[in-house]
């Protein structure tokens, strides 16, 4: 081997190493790694408890596991149509809700009244994350009957104090509007069988001579049809 061949040779030997750029592997799959695990923590945070209910209550259909009531589930089974005040009653099994509920029954159905100081602040037509569970609650239930629901907001006879709205009527329609947005959005109760509207103070259930009339007055009610 010649001087010039021997130069050229140690030339390649000494240009034999790490690739200066292999560090870029490494960090690239630390990037995916730590993008999975935040994805991860997203989903996780963000599942419906819903959601999550109703996924392992098909699963317990299908594998015919009793239910807490002791009945095997029947798939394909009809929904319920809520016919009286006592059937309300069974169904609706959260005992805190029935103690802030009042249930009547008249020509156009079963009336359930909820007080609107449970759900919203004063002169506000947003619902709180105070009241979610309360329409959670009642959301489960409609959702697994057949009754179309009517959504009416009261108020009592105190003009409202806001900007926002300019009178009592305007309120309580925002009001009922916004129950009936949160069931089909949150609780997926399908919008087909929800209509929602206000009466303001036009329709008291009790004389607004009294605070305690006032509060009374200041309720949503849910109205369930019965079939024709």
């Amino acid at each position: 081997m010649d001087e010039e061949e021997y130069q050229e040779e140690s030339k390649k030997i000494n240009n034999i190493g790490p690739d200066p750029n292999a560090w870029l592997v490494t960090f690239t799959d630390l990037v995916m790694l730590l993008l999975t695990f935040f994805v991860m923590i997203f989903s996780t945070r963000s599942i419906d408890k819903l959601f999550i209910r109703d996924v392992f209550s098909q699963l317990f259909k299908h594998a015919h596991i009793e239910d807490s009531s002791g009945d095997i589930p029947v798939v394909g089974q009809k929904k319920k149509i809520i016919l009286g005040k006592e059937m309300l009653k069974k169904e609706l099994e959260n005992q805190e809700v029935l103690k802030k509920i009042n249930a009547e029954e008249d020509e156009r159905g079963i009336s359930i009244s909820l007080s609107s100081d449970a759900l919203f602040q004063s002169g506000e037509a947003r619902v709180p994350l105070s009241g979610w569970h309360l329409l959670d609650a009642l959301g489960v239930l409609f959702r697994n009957i057949d009754n179309d629901i009517i959504i009416m907001g009261h108020t009592d006879d105190i003009p409202v104090k806001t900007d926002k709205y300019g009178s009592n009527m305007e309120l309580s329609v925002e009001r009922a509007l916004a129950v009936a947005k949160y069931l089909n959005e949150r609780v997926d109760v399908p919008a087909s069988r929800i209509a929602a509207g206000g009466y303001g103070d036009s329709r008291p259930a009790f004389s607004n001579d009294s605070d305690k009339n006032r509060t009374r007055n200041r309720r949503i009610e849910f109205i369930l049809r019965k079939p024709k």
